[in-house]
């Protein structure tokens, strides 16, 4: 069967609420906005009828972080494009967590410390790419899959031709003090050896000590 994944990044969560028991709920979810074209609208979801699509699965990483749930944690969602729902269950069951989460945490330190680099330290590209190729590689502990759910989304386009294209997203929160830690285990693994290095290391170290996002 053939098949195509498009796995992004994104970042962002609070559970689906609701349950067999409960009354069923309108979801305001599914279909689009009453009178408003028709782009993109959400058709069928994994527990239509039972519960809204959970607020996670639209909402950006930085608004989830700043959920009550997320106090203290970093979360990261993936998320993958499929024309068959079988086909991107297989995908989520086959989700490593481990090794997909270190590079999600390197390329997000990456991000956030570039800026901080960006002439404070001339020349110090190198030793910075050791330490995010150092992240990489490592294993943050308290990474735990939060949520996961699906989706069926109907695109539209100008002709009303319709594509019809399953989403399904995995929800992944990781404590930040194990972040701050991974940190300085890559610090520790590549020791600033040259003058350039050591104010590359306390650029970034200071900068971390003063983000409170951390």
């Amino acid at each position: 069967m053939k098949k195509f994944i498009i796995v992004t990044l994104v970042a962002a969560s609070i559970l689906f609420v609701g349950c067999a028991s409960e009354p069923k709920a309108k979801d305001p979810n599914v279909g689009p906005a009453q009178g408003q074209p028709a782009t993109s609208e959400i058709i069928d979801h994994q527990f239509r009828g039972l519960s809204n699509v959970p607020n996670w699965v639209i909402m950006d990483q930085g608004e989830i972080e700043k959920l009550s749930d997320f106090k203290d944690y970093f979360v990261f969602k993936e998320s993958l494009q499929g024309a068959d729902l079988n086909a991107t269950k297989v995908w989520a069951s086959n989700f490593i967590v481990d090794s997909e989460i270190a590079r999600l945490v390197s390329n997000r330190i990456q991000s956030k410390f570039a800026g901080a680099m960006v002439g404070s330290v001339n020349g110090a590209d190198t030793y910075f790419e050791k330490i995010v190729k150092s992240l990489a590689d490592a294993k943050v502990a308290g990474t735990r899959r939060h949520a996961e759910y699906w989706i069926l989304r109907r695109y539209t386009d100008a002709n009303k031709k319709t594509n019809d294209v399953y989403e399904y997203y995995i929800l992944v929160k990781i404590p930040q003090q194990e972040v701050r830690n991974a940190v300085a285990r890559a610090f520790d693994a590549n020791p600033a050896k040259t003058e350039t290095e050591v104010r590359a290391r306390d650029v970034v170290r200071r900068t971390m000590d003063a983000d409170k996002d951390w």
